[in-house]
């Protein structure tokens, strides 16, 4: 039992001893960089050129012309059924974002970072209620490792968003022209009538009701998405540690 107020090292290898010799192998090189919090030139190139896309309406115009000449034959439906055209369009983006975050990211050591950073913080509030100084100095010396791997975890979260909007972008631009050429642009409501689909949406009256619905669609199908594929991983990796996995 630490002495309340003591200066002498605890018996036994803590947490901080953990991440000080993990800080000491990344100083001598000889540990890997999981941080991954760089973001390189192409990816700041690449947020530029989306949002000029997304900002430049002749731009954007230009795009969903061109997308418009592989998407409209195959989610287009003769401009017939726009709801069933936003569903599609909704799937192609949510199945493309959840495997662009499966690839871009580890999410095994994302885990492990969150389940370092929890115990880190359950280690200095021990420390700090049983008034041990000495472990309390020790922590703190490592909080810079700690709110860097914190970084580094947000920074993997950050990076797949620059690869996701060149697909979802012209997606918009396509159906922003496809919007805006239906002979008739309105759909049958579940409560009976017809709605516009280039009318302000409700509560969210800056955007139109089909955006609306294309965001109601592709925010739950990207999640499912994503989850599945997260599991999958997961179960891969739990099968590679030799976890037997129902």
């Amino acid at each position: 039992m630490a002495e309340k107020g003591g200066a002498s090292e605890p018996r036994g290898p803590g947490f901080f001893e953990q991440m000080k010799k993990r800080a000491e192998a990344k100083a001598e090189g000889k540990a890997d960089d999981e941080d991954g919090s760089g973001i390189s030139l192409w990816m700041i190139l690449l947020f530029g050129g989306v949002f000029l896309i997304m900002f430049n309406p002749d731009t954007r115009f230009a795009m969903g012309e061109y997308v418009g000449m592989v998407l409209e034959p195959l989610i287009g439906f003769g401009r017939t059924d726009p709801a069933l055209t936003l569903f599609f369009a909704a799937v192609i983006t949510g199945v493309v974002s959840g495997g662009v975050r499966h690839f871009m990211m580890d999410w095994m050591s994302m885990a492990r970072v969150q389940k370092e950073m929890k115990a880190f913080q359950n280690e200095l509030k021990e420390a700090r209620e049983n008034e041990n100084n000495y472990k309390v100095k020790r922590l703190t010396e490592l909080q810079p490792e700690v709110m860097k791997k914190q970084m580094g975890m947000s920074g993997q979260q950050f990076k797949p968003m620059a690869v996701i909007m060149v697909v979802v972008i012209p997606m918009f631009g396509w159906l922003w022209v496809f919007m805006q050429g239906l002979p008739d642009p309105s759909i049958a409501a579940p409560w009976g009538g017809r709605t516009m689909l280039l009318d302000p949406a409700p509560v969210v009256g800056f955007l139109p009701v089909w955006i609306l619905m294309y965001s109601l669609f592709s925010i739950p199908i990207g999640q499912l998405v994503q989850k599945g594929f997260k599991a999958v991983d997961f179960a891969r990796g739990l099968r590679e540690e030799g976890v037997e996995v129902a």
